[in-house]
């Protein structure tokens, strides 16, 4: 709980140093990239899990340990970007188009390592770290459908199908579970 309370600080207060010192850098991106490996997805996943399988009370705990955890973020985030303001640092939202095929090769390079440290860092089978590298599959698709004018939101949706028919049809292969590579190959479309 407190690595995902002091992780979201520190993530918000180095985007924060970046746009103070005028750096060329998105600073929303920066604060992603940083927490990104402090979501719950594990704790989110066994909830899931637990309510598939019946174990109701196990499914609310861990609902509620996910609910902690993540709001133990948020609210980390919202303090730094509360003492920016009061420092009178640029802090603004923007609505960037969300994909650029400017370097679509190194995209799609950092979706698949995205993917493929999420399995390592949350104790992945180690039959299921290669196929987590398969996120880029997933990026792809989103860049793909992003590209026609559509929501960003509809584009995560259709990257998120193709990664559970994906990944449905590696661990039927692999003789595997279809969780880890689902949670894994779906965190660079998040």
């Amino acid at each position: 709980m407190y690595q995902n309370v002091v992780g979201g600080l520190i993530a918000t207060a180095v985007a924060l140093c970046l746009v103070a010192a005028d750096g060329d850098v998105r600073p929303e991106l920066v604060v992603a990239g940083g927490i990104v490996l402090l979501l719950p997805s594990v704790t989110l996943i066994g909830a899931v899990q637990d309510a598939i399988t019946g174990q109701y009370v196990t499914t609310a705990a861990r609902a509620f340990e996910t609910s902690l955890l993540t709001e133990g973020i948020i609210s980390d985030v919202a303090i730094a970007l509360s003492v920016g303001v009061r420092l009178g640092l640029p802090v603004r939202i923007d609505d960037h188009a969300s994909t650029a095929l400017l370097n679509l090769q190194a995209q799609l390079l950092a979706a698949g390592d995205i993917a493929a440290s999420l399995a390592v860092a949350n104790y992945a089978p180690r039959r299921t770290v290669p196929a987590a590298a398969a996120g880029i599959v997933g990026w792809a698709t989103f860049v793909l459908v992003d590209q026609l004018q559509l929501p960003p939101t509809l584009a995560s949706a259709v990257a998120a199908v193709m990664i559970g028919l994906g990944s449905r049809t590696c661990a039927r292969r692999r003789r595997s579970s279809t969780w880890w590579p689902v949670s894994c190959r779906c965190c660079p479309d998040c």
